[in-house]
């Protein structure tokens, strides 16, 4: 059959109609499916794994195991069709690894049937569940899917986990489904950004070889070629899945609301301009130099998009969604975190869902080159004075960033920027530990540990090299140790009759001393009241809420980054 053979409706007609005639064998498959509950979607990943994991072949849903034509129910119930491209994504999404399938949707006797071309696989295929089958034939002649047996798996199991989902191919792409311009983005961004000068000036097909996109194979096209520069029609039909969704919110008012499927690239950058209208910027000086206090760090907001969308599941259904309102900047994503990073590990780890995605945001310049992005924005938030990223709201399914873009404390960034000029940069774990003090004031080591999620040993160390320095002071032996910031840090912002103040005062004084500081610098956090009049932290705590509770201060916020005001009026 000729290349335009295979793309004529009435030649694929007329050859499904020839397979079935034929009846099952090793590559041909027969499913019913008059309802829905007939082959749900858990025994269409099973039965394609099967296929995979002997010959390949091609499967016929709507068919009887005698051949006799009956028509496949739709697979979407509300909208009562079949989408093909919904029925890829979903193989992929339940197959391990993600499996490349081409879907088609005939008609055949006046009948809906699907046909769905399944390839060979080189390493063994699972369903997410984890069933191992591989297709033989019966004594009685007939095909049949059994359970791989320790021995055989083992025999051709090669890192199934380790295929990376955007260098499947994109089965019948061709180049012609690739966006010029798109491409030429990239070398914009290389030329622009500060990456791969090399690709800046190859041409268009070294380019995708070079991102390990594109081969000489039957299906020279990858899905991370597609999805990176395909056109839109193209990001349509082999990419379903893609869909970015930014909005930005006034109080309970959506005053923005837009959705892309555009090409990644195209997507950074759309983004990034309606980013940009949004930033805001406060500022605080040093003598001559002047710091700028950004609400949105354009390096965080960037890291939390790119991450987004190169380590989401491309195979799971749902879109990024990208929110800013007064409080937050939030992004989340399908798919839960990469394989080898846990939330405790998340600073460090670089182990992204997607290596070719990844490298290809690195090399356009987008991310950073040494796969320190989740460090990196720590860094910038805590140096502009603003909250740690909050990744409490991930799940096995979803990764959620919560980045704080209110609040800033100007205080806490103008001793990072005073003390980085005169000392040199602050390491990001010094700064978490650092911050978490100027936060919650006097604290024991088992509370630093559980706010942090850090180990006790290298805590230890931490807290001791900033003694070393007197930015931090210990308190106590033992286990009734605690720690403080120290006389460096209040004389680095001018504050040192707040450290040595140590006389304990009473409960008016107290609350006097806390409206006189909200007064003098706007806001007054739990650790400045505590300095500011000698308590410890749960008694701070306890008089805040009071003074909150009595009218006195307005409480800003309900997590670390908490702060207080005076009324208004």
């Amino acid at each position: 059959m000729t290349s335009a053979d295979a793309h004529d409706p009435a030649e694929i007609t007329r050859r499904a109609e020839k397979i079935i005639a034929g009846g099952e064998t090793l590559t041909v498959e027969f499913k019913r499916r008059q309802t829905p509950g007939d082959f749900p979607d858990d025994k269409l990943a099973a039965t394609v794994a099967c296929m995979a994991n002997g010959e390949g072949g091609t499967l016929f849903i709507g068919v009887e195991d005698s051949g006799t034509i009956t028509g496949c129910a739709p697979w979407n119930k509300k909208k009562g069709i079949t989408e093909p491209s919904q029925l890829e994504a979903s193989i992929q999404h339940r197959t391990v690894p993600p499996l490349a399938c081409r879907a088609q949707l005939l008609v055949l006797n006046g009948l809906e049937v699907v046909q769905i071309d399944v390839p060979k696989s080189a390493t063994p295929v699972a369903t997410s569940t984890g069933l191992y089958q591989r297709r033989t034939m019966q004594v009685s002649g007939g095909p049949e899917c059994v359970g791989m047996e320790p021995s055989y798996l083992f025999s051709r199991y090669n890192s199934a986990n380790a295929r990376d989902w955007s260098t499947l191919d994109a089965v019948d792409a061709a180049t012609d489904d690739l966006d010029p311009a798109e491409i030429e983005r990239f070398r914009r961004m290389v030329r622009t950004r500060g990456g791969d000068d090399i690709l800046g000036d190859l041409p268009d097909e070294d380019i995708l070889r070079a991102l390990g996109l594109f081969d000489d194979g039957a299906n020279p096209v990858k899905l991370g070629a597609v999805l990176l520069f395909g056109t839109s029609d193209a990001v349509h039909r082999w990419i379903p899945n893609h869909e970015v969704i930014f909005q930005v919110m006034d109080g309970t008012a959506v005053t923005v609301n837009h959705r892309t499927t555009a090409p990644l690239l195209a997507v950074v950058d759309d983004i990034s301009a309606r980013l940009d209208v949004q930033r805001t910027e406060d500022e605080i000086t040093l003598g001559m130099l002047r710091v700028a206090l950004p609400n949105l760090p354009e390096r965080v907001s960037r890291e939390a998009v790119a991450n987004a969308l190169t380590h989401r599941d491309y195979t799971d259904l749902g879109p990024v969604r990208i929110l800013l309102d007064r409080r937050s900047f939030t992004v989340s994503n399908p798919g839960g975190l990469p394989r080898d990073v846990s939330l405790e590990t998340i600073i460090e780890a670089s182990s992204p869902r997607s290596p070719a995605l990844a490298d290809a945001f690195k090399r356009a310049g987008i991310v950073d080159r040494a796969g320190r992005g989740v460090r990196l924005m720590y860094q910038a938030l805590l140096t502009s004075g603003h909250g740690e990223p909050d990744y409490s709201s991930t799940t096995d399914n979803q990764v959620t960033v919560d980045i704080p873009v209110s609040g800033t404390d100007r205080e806490f960034a103008r001793f990072v920027a005073a003390w980085q000029h005169d000392h040199g940069d602050l390491d990001v774990r010094d700064l978490r530990v650092l911050h978490t003090l100027h936060e919650e004031g006097r604290t024991s080591t088992d509370r630093l540990t559980a706010l942090l999620d850090e180990k006790p040993d290298r805590l230890r160390r931490i807290l001791h090299r900033l003694n070393d320095v007197a930015l931090v002071e210990t308190i106590g032996r033992g286990a009734a140790r605690e720690y403080r910031l120290g006389s460096a840090f209040y004389d680095t912002v001018g504050r040192r009759p707040d450290f040595i103040r140590s006389q304990s005062i009473g409960d008016v004084r107290a609350r006097q001393l806390i409206q006189a500081y909200a007064a003098e610098y706007g806001t007054v956090t739990r650790a400045q009241a505590a300095e500011t009049c000698g308590l410890t932290g749960p008694a701070t705590y306890r008089l805040l809420k009071s003074m909150a509770d009595a009218g006195e201060l307005v409480k800003h916020g309900s997590t670390r980054n908490t702060y207080y005001t005076l009324p208004e009026g």
